[in-house]
């Protein structure tokens, strides 16, 4: 995107921002340690900024989770709602993202521990060019757009595994890994079905976390190329490397900022966050994956028995991929039509596009630091690239354990 440098440069009034507020915080302030939530995937977190004796721990939401009641439970860490949306790995597809290259993230005291699993599950069904609808018969139409092959039904699942440590009161190290599988239907001419899936480990990131006043959380995480960019399977009775959105990486080392606020008032937590990814160079197979911007902004409510209730609204938009993997085939020698089209899905041009989506969620704080979560979202307009696949749904399950 052409704006990449534009977001980034304008974290920095923020942090400025929030350091000058620091220098001017009395006594009292400085025995609370209001620490911002951390989302991976786009969720919200809060402290109770009301008990000035008390470390407050921003509530960690595991799609869409949320927290008990901060004066119900002094001694145990109090965990915001933490989406980590499928960004693109969060999913990182920049082309098919649940959100999870959106992480919300916050802070935990000197030697804490957070630790987390996820299912998330994107599902993908029919097709847009823009926010126009295009069928397959359209797509695969000689006077149309004139492809051998297409999409009409995708699903990607997510297991994630995260960890968070506080090295002191402002900083804290985070890690989350993923394994991938995902399965594609694709349509020719002719209307005979076809299949295809890949599956394995996807990319790593590692982060680093900072607490600055007035509710403000920086991030800075490193996306590490460990998710294969050279699965394959069969297309049109044919060994082939598959399209990009089957591929379990970006190949790339992306860099991904982000900036989170957060504000509560009573039982209710109110906050936003913004999130860069920059894909720093090409992977070795000759392209890289669009850069993609990410905001997000939530309500979350508390209730005594321990169940908080939340709302978000997400936006997310992403470019074509730049390069082309040579091993991706776009063209298919056809009798008579030596380039003919092979799908939408290999074509560089035909993988960007912004998508807004409504995400309600639940969660339940037991005993001992155990959370469990749910959260599910319905796209509320796309615009894409295409044809492109448009996303009908997105569900996160999570369980999360701190001590």
């Amino acid at each position: 995107m052409n704006n990449k440098w534009v977001v980034l440069i304008s974290l920095l009034p923020i942090v400025a921002t929030a350091q000058e507020g620091q220098e001017t915080m009395d006594h009292s302030q400085h025995m609370m340690m209001d620490h911002s939530q951390h989302m991976m995937g786009a969720v919200e977190t809060a402290g109770d900024t009301e008990q000035a004796t008390e470390m407050d721990h921003s509530q960690h939401m595991m799609g869409a989770v949320g927290e008990t009641g901060e004066a119900e439970q002094p001694a145990q860490m109090d965990h915001s709602q933490h989406m980590m949306d499928h960004s693109q790995h969060s999913m990182d597809h920049s082309q098919h993202d649940t959100g999870a290259a959106v992480h919300l993230h916050h802070g935990h005291g000197a030697g804490s521990v957070m630790l987390e699993y996820r299912f998330m599950r994107m599902t993908m069904s029919g097709l847009l060019d823009g926010s126009d609808e295009v069928s397959s018969s359209e797509v695969t139409d000689m006077a149309g757009y004139h492809y051998m092959m297409a999409p009409t039904e995708m699903v990607m699942d997510m297991h994630m595994v995260m960890g968070m440590y506080g090295i002191n009161d402002k900083f804290g190290l985070m890690f989350m890994l993923n394994y991938l599988q995902n399965s594609m239907d694709m349509v020719d001419a002719d209307n005979e079905v076809s299949s295809m899936s890949s599956s394995g480990l996807g990319d790593i990131d590692l982060g680093v976390m900072y607490s600055l006043p007035a509710g403000f959380m920086l991030n800075v995480n490193l996306g590490v190329p460990t998710g294969s960019i050279s699965e394959e399977g069969e297309m049109m009775g044919e060994q082939v490397r598959l399209p990009y959105p089957m591929q379990l990486g970006s190949g790339t080392y992306d860099l991904k900022p982000s900036m989170t606020y957060n504000h509560s008032f009573g039982a209710m937590v109110a906050g936003g966050q913004a999130t860069y990814i920059y894909r720093m160079g090409e992977n070795e197979a000759g392209y890289a994956l669009g850069d993609r911007l990410e905001m997000s902004g939530w309500l979350r409510y508390s209730m005594k028995s321990g169940v908080t209730l939340s709302g978000r609204l997400a936006y997310a938009e992403w470019g074509n991929i730049e390069g082309q993997d040579d091993e991706i085939a776009q063209t298919m020698p056809m009798p008579g039509m030596p380039n003919m089209k092979s799908s939408p899905t290999a074509n560089p041009e035909a993988q960007g596009g912004a998508r807004a989506d409504l995400f309600l969620g639940a969660s339940y704080m037991s005993g001992g630091g155990h959370m469990f979560g749910l959260e599910y979202g319905l796209p509320l307009l796309q615009k894409l690239n295409g044809p492109q696949m448009k996303t009908a749904s997105v569900l996160s399950l999570a369980y999360q354990y701190s001590f």
